[in-house]
């Protein structure tokens, strides 16, 4: 059962009511007491504990070791951040280096920080680094895509049905364009519908490997494919629960990209304020 209490440290300042998306804290008016209300309707989200300047709420779900001030000093600036964004880019060529433990870990603790609808928080990861079981994962892909085959014929959609083609050819001819020789595998999956959550944490999962210098790119077949995989194949193999909503595939580049490409023009409409 949750508790929150709000200690007599308070200032009465407001801010934890403002950022309460389920509306729980409440304040009468300006410097009025705080209060709580229906409870059991609270998300977990912690908003109110990291919000408060004097610590004076106490929420049973974040006891105090879980709780931990932003050093300021460690933040890129805004043009940092667009660098990294700018820079980032699929990069499927990889050497023989093994990627570090570590830095997985880095990559997993940053999809792992990423927001969730309603702070659900419902997904999981599965990192493969077992050269056998990347090649299984591989293996497992292609056997949806035949079985997919004939129902893609009978479809008419040329475009999909040339796509799997060439994929299961060139694996027959010993080209894996599925994992394309990663040396490690990051698969997102949830056993409730998570979807959106799971291509936000890629997101971050992205973004921390750019910074790393790993490469990696968006594993859509495996995702693609292990959607249309009746039963179940490639997440039985790897003990998956649930379904599969993004993955990583990930490697130290052979190659090292040193420019980024303007995007097509931006289609935006906007309605802004009044002046």
């Amino acid at each position: 059962m949750i508790t929150l209490t709000i200690e007599q440290t308070c200032i009465r300042c407001g801010e934890c009511v403002s950022v309460c998306p389920a509306h729980i804290l409440t304040q009468e008016g300006k410097q009025s007491e705080i209060g709580i209300n229906n409870l059991p309707t609270c998300i977990e989200c912690g908003q109110c504990v990291a919000i408060c300047p004097t610590d004076s709420v106490t929420h049973s779900t974040f006891p105090p070791e879980t709780v931990h001030k932003v050093n300021e000093s460690l933040l890129p600036s805004p043009d940092a951040v667009m660098e990294l964004i700018r820079k980032r880019r699929s990069n499927r060529s990889f050497s023989d280096k093994e990627v570090p433990t570590e830095l997985l870990d880095k990559i997993l603790e940053a999809a792992h920080f990423a927001p969730t609808g309603a702070n659900r928080q419902t997904l999981q990861y599965t990192l493969v680094t077992n050269d056998r079981v990347l090649q299984e994962v591989t293996a497992n892909t292609i056997k949806v895509i035949d079985q997919q085959l004939a129902a893609w014929k009978d479809s008419g959609n040329e475009e999909m049905l040339n796509m799997m083609s060439r994929l299961s050819i060139s694996y027959k001819q010993g080209t894996d364009l599925i994992l394309r020789g990663a040396k490690a595998l990051i698969l997102i999956h949830s056993t409730a519908n998570g979807s959106a959550d799971a291509n936000i944490a890629y997101q971050n999962a992205s973004l921390m490997a750019e910074s790393l210098k790993v490469g990696h790119f968006y594993t859509g077949y495996v995702y693609m494919f292990s959607s249309m995989d009746k039963e179940g194949i490639i997440k039985k193999a790897l003990g998956i629960e649930g379904d599969i909503y993004a993955g990583m595939a990930l490697g130290m580049p052979k190659y090292s990209f040193k420019k980024y490409i303007d995007r097509k023009p931006m289609v935006i409409n906007k309605f802004l304020w009044n002046l």
